[in-house]
């Protein structure tokens, strides 16, 4: 009876450390797979998400044909030396420039907007790629971006970028030749009294001595 009782507790000792056994590896399994799936899951996450972001972007068609408005420098249409883009209301450049084809017209193709989709207030800005002093954008037009399948136009009502540079007038003309002749007196005369004091200083202008040397 002794031997059979310790055979029975001997079972239970083997059974009850096989199943705590089995325990600890059962955990130590769900633990490597959290581990894993740390470390596989969440990067492909993270990576999705910035593909995600790096994607939200709305294309529109840099083109005024047909669209009303012009680009202009003092009421005339503007050359080939002009360069457009787009820009939102504060300035900022947009896209890559395209160029004025002439006549104040430009049409070049469709402009991937980076980081915007959806409805947008844009304008279009221009400037003389000659002189970048001259410059303008137009009045700022709301459109909703579309993609490169379907990209958005510039509304039938564009304003176009006008720019001016005021001219001198004739009061402004009068003066300057005013100025300009009284420059040319004060000059002349100047230029005269400085001759006149040059010749009477002998000693420090032989040439312009009044009196021969003496041979002896």
């Amino acid at each position: 009876m002794y031997e059979r009782s310790g055979f029975v507790t001997n079972k239970r000792f083997l059974r009850d450390r096989v199943f705590h056994t089995f325990q600890w590896l059962m955990l130590d399994l769900q633990t490597i797979s959290i581990h894993f799936i740390m470390k596989q899951i969440v990067p492909i996450f993270l990576l999705l998400i910035a593909f995600a972001d790096a994607s939200a972007q709305g294309v529109i068609q840099l083109s005024n044909i047909n669209r009303g408005g012009l680009v202009t420098l003092n009421g005339k249409p503007v050359g080939i030396a002009w360069r457009v883009s787009f820009a939102l209301p504060d300035g900022t450049l947009l896209g890559s420039p395209g160029s004025v084809s002439g006549a104040g017209l430009f049409s070049s193709g469709p402009r991937i907007i980076d980081g915007i989709t959806g409805k947008v207030d844009l304008s279009v800005a221009a400037w003389d790629s000659n002189d970048p002093f001259l410059k303008g954008v137009s009045d700022p037009f709301s459109v909703t971006l579309g993609n490169m399948d379907n990209p958005a136009s510039l509304p039938t009502n564009f304003s176009g970028v006008h720019i001016a540079i005021p001219e001198p007038g004739t009061p402004s003309l009068a003066a300057l030749g005013i100025l300009a002749s009284v420059f040319n007196f004060l000059y002349r005369s100047n230029t005269k009294v400085y001759h006149a004091n040059r010749s009477s200083i002998p000693f420090l202008y032989p040439y312009y001595s009044f009196s021969e040397p003496t041979l002896v």
